[in-house]
């Protein structure tokens, strides 16, 4: 069953894969991904939403975990 949403949430970040997917499991499999990054700048004064343009997941030798990082 999925949830509607038609308000921003803010969650705790996933601590695992398993976690993320459970999360995203609430949404149809057809939506978008509008992917972004926080920008700060002036000494924290300023902010502002950029579009992320690349993930970059990796996946770290001798660990089970996975980095992301925006772009």
């Amino acid at each position: 069953m999925t949830i509607p949403f038609t308000t921003e949430t803010e969650i705790t970040p996933p601590a695992t894969v398993g976690d993320f997917i459970q999360f995203l499991q609430q949404f149809p499999a057809d939506y978008t991904l509008d992917l972004f990054k926080k920008e700060i700048s002036d000494h924290g004064r300023c902010s502002w939403d950029e579009n992320v343009y690349q993930i970059k997941v990796q996946a770290l030798t001798g660990a089970k975990s996975l980095e992301i990082t925006t772009i």
